[in-house]
């Protein structure tokens, strides 16, 4: 009985080692760093990716806008001068001390109602 055992296992052998090996390669497809997890992983980035470009996407288009403001209006040219700390051709500007700055601010104004 042992060596019919063994016949049959002999006959079968290519076909265990065969589907050993289906396995093997299935298992190795699937969590390999190319499998399922990398294919996750993968879309993942891709997602944040897309993310960040729309990101960069609005700022370019408020940048676009900002610049045709900008070139089309002498208000918002002024705004700006003024936060780029310019002046224009015949202003005098007076520079103050950052102290004189800072008693300037925290002085209350005429008008107002001080401590008594």
């Amino acid at each position: 009985m042992s060596t019919d055992l063994f016949q049959i296992l002999k006959r079968r052998k290519g076909l265990l080692l065969g589907a050993g090996m289906l396995l093997t390669l299935g298992w190795a497809a699937i969590s390999g760093s190319q499998g399922l997890d990398g294919m996750l992983e993968k879309r993942a980035q891709i997602k944040q990716l897309q993310e960040e470009n729309a990101a960069i996407e609005a700022e370019n288009s408020d940048r676009q806008a900002r610049i045709g403001r900008l070139e089309s209006s002498p208000t918002e040219q002024d705004l700006e001068i003024r936060r780029l700390n310019m002046v224009k051709q015949g202003e005098t500007t007076f520079m103050l001390p950052e102290e004189e700055k800072q008693k300037r601010h925290a002085a209350p104004k005429r008008g107002t109602k001080g401590k008594r």
